[in-house]
């Protein structure tokens, strides 16, 4: 399976409400830092996404010109 934004960003969510959810102080700890790390991939992978469009975008436009 193929990490995407969204998966990313649903397990962030989910993580959460687990944080919200629990009574446990080491349990909502643990579920604060899994969101962190969750969002952390979820902004990087839409960051690379941003930039493969640019890239491609600019290798596009770069034909056109050469043409």
């Amino acid at each position: 399976m193929a990490l995407t934004y969204d998966f990313c960003n649903t397990r962030a969510r989910e993580a959460a409400a687990a944080a919200d959810n629990a009574t446990l102080d080491n349990v909502r700890d643990a579920a604060r830092r899994s969101e962190d790390a969750w969002r952390k991939m979820a902004n990087r992978l839409k960051a690379f996404d941003i930039e493969r469009k640019a890239i491609k975008q600019r290798q596009a436009d770069s034909r056109l010109e050469n043409q």
